[in-house]
């Protein structure tokens, strides 16, 4: 039984010891500037923005244009998923 305990053991410092170590704080560390936050967009979020249910078939969009710097609020159809006017610009 005192075999055993040892072999598991042996296995389990050996197994520890194979793995390989992972990357430290300092290997992790980038800069970030404000030319990727506010210019490039790298960290904006992929996702709706503001859906608003309306009365019938019909739901609006709060649309952000990065192109220009400006957003919108569009209109979609529910059932063919595609704008069917700009609301206001």
């Amino acid at each position: 039984m005192k075999h055993l305990y040892i072999s598991l053991l042996f296995l389990l410092f050996v197994s520890c010891a194979s793995r390989q170590t992972p990357p430290t704080y300092q290997q992790k560390l980038q800069s970030i500037t404000l030319e990727d936050i506010w210019r490039d967009y790298t960290f904006t979020t992929k996702r709706m923005h503001a859906l608003n249910s309306m009365q019938g078939d019909f739901y609006t969009l709060l649309g952000m244009h990065r192109d220009t710097k400006s957003t919108s609020v569009d209109k979609y159809s529910y059932k063919t998923l595609q704008k069917v006017a700009t609301l206001i610009d």
